[in-house]
């Protein structure tokens, strides 16, 4: 182990020479808080065959540029300060268990509703990443009713919250509830910003394709082109996404073999594709088989080749 004194601060030396305060003196002991971190240099066996290995290691300071970069990653990726930004961190890790005992600690301790707000909403998000979507959408409706005390009624926060609620019931393939949050993000939204804000074409899009789901095709159809609509004013009319709903749409005309729409809307979702990607993207080989399985169906054999050859 090398440890050079020179590169430690003396205000966060990691460790303490124990040596004459031990019951082992003869060993020399060194503590160290549980903070330190070393690099790996060398990882050498000792003998043969008996499983054992030496490892050598060096201390990094405080300046170490890698240590720097983790440490600089961690404050971007993980919000919060004391124990908030502690429950953020076992959730980024995934123990789970461990950030739902410290939040629920937490929330016996505040009285602000912005802080229970934000206590809820950290434990929906920890029930959706174990995928337990209905005990998420109950925790983020219980963060809701505080954020709603606590924000403005146009609180871009609350869109949002709205928005994650909406999709958790789309998950859960409850679409009347979906609906109800989508439409509530949609007005807090139009309120808060404009009704051709870029916030608002994934809303329109996700409302769209909850309606392709359930087979109304008209309303699917208004809502992609007002996604696409303020996409394109925008400048996002590239954006692959945008493509998504005129597939789904055209799968759904595929399904009951109303082939010449199933051809429009595909088309449709090819040309934005076509923009969007690059040429041997595998979602334009998707769409390249869609039609050209329709044209087989269709009987025309020739394009139904022509499709599959450039899928």
């Amino acid at each position: 182990m090398t440890i050079d004194p020179n590169k430690i601060s003396p205000s966060t030396t990691p460790f303490a020479l124990i040596g004459n305060d031990s019951a082992f003196r003869q060993d020399n002991e060194i503590l160290f808080t549980i903070h330190t971190v070393f690099h790996v240099d060398k990882i050498q066996e000792i003998g043969h065959q008996n499983r054992l290995y030496e490892v050598y290691l060096t201390i990094a300071d405080d300046s170490d540029p890698q240590l720097a970069a983790i440490n600089s990653h961690l404050i971007e990726k993980i919000d919060g300060n004391g124990w908030y930004r502690m429950g953020e961190l076992m959730l980024q890790v995934g123990n789970f268990s461990q950030a739902k005992e410290l939040y629920n600690e937490l929330l016996k301790n505040v009285s602000n509703d912005n802080e229970k707000g934000l206590i809820y909403k950290t434990l929906g998000k920890a029930k959706l990443k174990q995928q337990e979507y209905q005990q998420a959408a109950s925790l983020w409706e219980e963060s809701l009713k505080f954020y709603m005390k606590a924000l403005p009624q146009d609180h871009p926060d609350l869109a949002a919250l709205h928005h994650d609620i909406g999709q958790v019931y789309n998950m859960l393939g409850d679409n009347v509830k979906a609906l109800e949050y989508y439409n509530n993000e949609i007005r807090i939204r139009e309120e808060a910003q404009s009704s051709n804000h870029p916030d608002l074409a994934l809303v329109y899009s996700n409302i769209s394709l909850l309606y392709s789901k359930t087979r109304e095709y008209s309303k699917a159809l208004q809502y992609a082109e007002k996604a696409y609509q303020i996409n394109e004013e925008a400048h996002l009319k590239h954006d692959p996404d945008l493509a998504t709903p005129y597939f789904n749409i055209g799968i759904a005309h595929d399904r009951i073999n109303e082939y010449e729409k199933a051809l429009e809307f595909y088309r449709r979702a090819l040309k934005i594709r076509k923009t969007a990607l690059p040429p041997n993207h595998l979602d334009l080989a998707l769409v390249y088989t869609k039609i050209s399985v329709v044209y087989k169906n269709m009987g025309d054999h020739s394009k139904a080749l022509d499709y599959a050859e450039r899928a």
